[in-house]
This record gives structure tokens, C-alpha cells and sequence, in this order.
């Protein structure tokens, strides 16, 4: 393939598709191609076209170990085209993660692979998810648990553990960027899977983490910002990230934490939220209405009483106060409907001032139906996500 800026003769590689991303605990897991999973992003490496020029078939593969997240990099070609000034993959990557620690020494790897892990941190929550039926003929199936660690970042093992997690972002989070980890603000949770294995050996395997800044709040109390987040491949659509994110809700709501934010979340993370928020609030028996009871609308006193049970900005409690009044609201009855679509039209007027300033009145009220249209299309997509995780979650 070529770009415009490229010589039709310079080999080009689709550096996403180059990397192999791996997560190993034995030298053969090097070599299983069961194990992989590609980047999302590598525009932070190798720019916004996300190629690799002067290599014909390139693989890329980067091995991190499942627990310790120690890293390996290997690189293979064919044939390097020397005269079309290649790019220096090992330089650039390196460069890019030198926080994080990445070693071309297999041997020094392998050995690595076999030292004993225990977690850092202190143990805030276990929990299991429904697993395959084991297979009829073989060896039964290790017996497996998740766990979530929480711990400051700046402790002196899990500041180098997290810098080490950091790359895994780099490649799956668009914009990601490292912490200054040596605020003693940052804190750090962390899921792995616990298997007991036959022999009984224990194995870890990272499954996700996020790191929470604490902010003051005055006159008093603090808020947590939710900075990173990621779920990696492997474990990703299992409901992983609705648990960690519902540990750090409880931890919050443990030290009188008054909400939690989320830092420029994508829209994926959004879901989550407010999924995991609506999950909170039908623990607490927050807005599980009946038709024949609907409230006229959300009052302030509503929102403080949401408040006092679970650590929610008042946008996510209004975004979850609307998807459970738009289930359980007759919409076919205009002079019930009617009400509910006026409180959310005001809502949408003060979030898109801009959007909608210098119109006629004619293009506003078209707009605003439009809006409100996509916002019932999410409601309908939070509440399947809901059902999903409250038939795992409880």
C-alpha cells in the first residue's frame, strides 16, 4: 500500500497490523498465535498515518508477562530496504516507552516468567463470572476467581508495576499519556484473574486497571477523577470493567467521597458510566418507578437523596433518572410523554447552547427533536447494557 506522501517503490506497513500484542506466563506462550491481539492506536509512535516504511512482512511482537507486565520486543522481516530510509522501530518504541521498561534479552525474559508473583496493594474486592462448561474428556478446568487491588501509585513497587501497565495504554487508548506518578494522589486499582491451577499453583493474569486522582473539594471532602482506564483484550465484553469501576465507587462512597468524575471519556467509557451508575442506583432503589406512580420530574431533593448513596456527578444521576422514567413512561400517551420530553429538551437547550445559538426558532425546535430523538436510541442501548450487568452483577 502507498500513501500520497510515499514513493510508489517504498515498502509500507500498517503498523496496527504489524504489532502483536501478547499476554504470556511460559516461554510457549511466546510462540502461541492464539494469544494475540493487535493495537487500537499507534499514531503515538509512528505518527497519524500509523505506518512503518522499509520492511517487507513485518511482525512486530511485544509480549508483556500476564502479571509482573514485564515486557519483551521482537521484530522479524524478509527484507530491509535500506536505500528508503526505514524507520527505526526499536528506537521509536523505545523512545516512546522508556518509562515503562521494554527488554530485547528473551533469556532475561524467560526468567522473569518464572518468578513468583503476589499483587501489590490491599484486596478490595473478589468475584466471579460465569465461566464455559468444562470439557467431557480431559483435565478439569483451573478454579478461577477475580480480584481487585487497590494501592497509591507512588508506593516504590507499584509506581515501577504501573509504569510498566502504562504501554498497554499507550496502544489501546487514543491521546493516552503517562502520570506523574510521584503525586502522592494518584491511586491505582487493579483486576487480575486468579487461577488455582491443578497442581496448586496460583497464577495471576492482569485483566484491567484505572488510576483515580483525589481532589480536594471545598470547604471539605475531597472527589475522584477517574484518569486511565483500561480492560485488555483478552478479558474485554466479560463485564470486567463495570466491576473495577463499581470497586472504586465503593471505595469512594468508604471515605465520604461526594461524586466521581471521568476524565475525557470516549464514548465506550460513557457507556460504562452510566451503565454502572444505573446499576447503583436500582441497588439503592433510586428511580425504580412504577407507571402508575411517575414523578412530575427531577427534583433537587431527588438529586441529593441520590447523592447520599452513591458517588454521582448530577448529570449522570439526571442521565440516569431519564433512561429509567423513559422505561417505565407510557409513551404512547402524548399527555404523559409530552412532559418527560419537555425536561429533557430543557436539559439539551443548556448542554448545547452553542449548537444551537444564532437559528431561527423554526431550525432550534428541529434540532432539539433530533436531539432528543438520539437520546432515546441511548436510553435504549443503556438499559439492554443495564439487564446485561444486573444479570451478572445482582
Amino acid at each position: 500500500s502507498t500513501t500520497p506522501e510515499t514513493p510508489m517503490n517504498t515498502t509500507v506497513t500498517d503498523a496496527n497490523q504489524a504489532i502483536q500484542l501478547r499476554l504470556v506466563h511460559t516461554a510457549d506462550d511466546l510462540e502461541d498465535a492464539s494469544l494475540i491481539f493487535h493495537p487500537l492506536f499507534t499514531h503515538q509512535f509512528f505518527g497519524d498515518d500509523q505506518t512503518i516504511k522499509g520492511y517487507k512482512n513485518l511482525a512486530i511482537d511485544i509480549a508483556w508477562a500476564a502479571d509482573s507486565f514485564f515486557s519483551l520486543f521482537r521484530m522479524h522481516y524478509d527484507k530491509v530496504q535500506s536505500d528508503q530510509s526505514p524507520t527505526s522501530v526499536l528506537d521509536v518504541i523505545q523512545d516512546k516507552l522508556r518509562p515503562c521498561g521494554l527488554s530485547t534479552n528473551i533469556d532475561e525474559f524467560i526468567t522473569l516468567l518464572g518468578q513468583p508473583f503476589t499483587p501489590l496493594g490491599t484486596l478490595v474486592r473478589e468475584y466471579t463470572i460465569p465461566q464455559p462448561p468444562p470439557p467431557a474428556r480431559g483435565p478439569p478446568p483451573p478454579e478461577v476467581t477475580y480480584v481487585v487491588y487497590r494501592s497509591r501509585v507512588a508506593e516504590p513497587g507499584m509506581q515501577l508495576l504501573h509504569r510498566r501497565l502504562q504501554a498497554a495504554v499507550m496502544f489501546m487508548v487514543d491521546a493516552a499519556s503517562f502520570i506523574e506518578d510521584d503525586d502522592d494522589r494518584w491511586e491505582i486499582f487493579i483486576t487480575y484473574q486468579r487461577e488455582r491451577l491443578s497442581s496448586g499453583e496460583v497464577r495471576y493474569s492482569t485483566v484491567a486497571y484505572t488510576t483515580v486522582y483525589r481532589l480536594f473539594r471545598y470547604p471539605e471532602g475531597s472527589r475522584w477523577r477517574v484518569s486511565q482506564f483500561l480492560v485488555l483484550p483478552p478479558f474485554q465484553r466479560k463485564h470486567h470493567g463495570a466491576y473495577l469501576l463499581d470497586s472504586v465507587y465503593a471505595a469512594a462512597r468508604c471515605e465520604s467521597v461526594s461524586d466521581v468524575t471521568v476524565e475525557l471519556a470516549a464514548k465506550g467509557m460513557q457507556q460504562l458510566r452510566t451503565v454502572v451508575d444505573m446499576h447503583w442506583c436500582q441497588r439503592h432503589g433510586l428511580f425504580q418507578f412504577a407507571p402508575e406512580a411517575l414523578p412530575a420530574e427531577l427534583t433537587s431533593e431527588m438529586i441529593q437523596q441520590a447523592q447520599q448513596v452513591a458517588p454521582l456527578t448530577e448529570r449522570q444521576i439526571t442521565l440516569c433518572y431519564e433512561a429509567f422514567m423513559w422505561r417505565a413512561i407510557d409513551r404512547t400517551k402524548e399527555d404523559v410523554f409530552k412532559p418527560f420530553r419537555l425536561q429533557v429538551k430543557r436539559r439539551l437547550v443548556k448542554e448545547m447552547e452553542e449548537q444551537l445559538a444564532g437559528i431561527s426558532r423554526e431550525e432550534r425546535v428541529a434540532k432539539l427533536q433530533v436531539f432528543f430523538e438520539l437520546c432515546e436510541a441511548e436510553y435504549q442501548l443503556l438499559l439492554a447494557a443495564f439487564n446485561k450487568l444486573r444479570a451478572t452483577m445482582g
